[in-house]
């Protein structure tokens, strides 16, 4: 009965944190993608890469159970293809985000040391 409790509240708080993820993200690359926002500031575009990133890989991480659902005898094909997807954003997720960091945290050093002469 107390395993039971456990998966309820693992379960609960998986899905809350999946969907305020999938909600956060999305709005997060919607706003920062604006034009108005991203002709205004280079930063807004470090910004949305994360913002996708992250969109991509919990949407992999959600949908990764559900692979053996789309399967039609077609012999591991929907397995096969999830695992790809989830290896590949897994592996970008994080490569790619300390460098999209370090990208966006250098262009404001320049930023803030040559504010006039460096122009990005």
């Amino acid at each position: 009965m107390d395993s039971d409790i456990i998966l309820i509240v693992v379960i609960t708080a998986f899905v809350i944190l999946a969907v305020g993820g999938l909600v956060g993200n999305t709005l997060s690359a919607i706003v920062w993608l604006r034009v108005q926002v991203s002709a205004k500031s280079s930063s807004a575009v470090y910004l949305a890469a994360i913002a996708i990133n992250d969109l991509l890989h919990l949407l992999t991480y959600v949908l990764f159970p559900f692979a053996g659902f789309w399967e039609d005898g077609s012999e591991g094909l929907a397995w096969s293809f999830a695992a790809f997807a989830y290896l590949f954003t897994h592996l970008s997720s994080y490569s790619l985000e300390p460098l999209l960091v370090l990208g966006f945290s250098t262009e404001r050093l320049f930023a803030i040391y040559r504010p006039l002469q460096v122009r990005l």
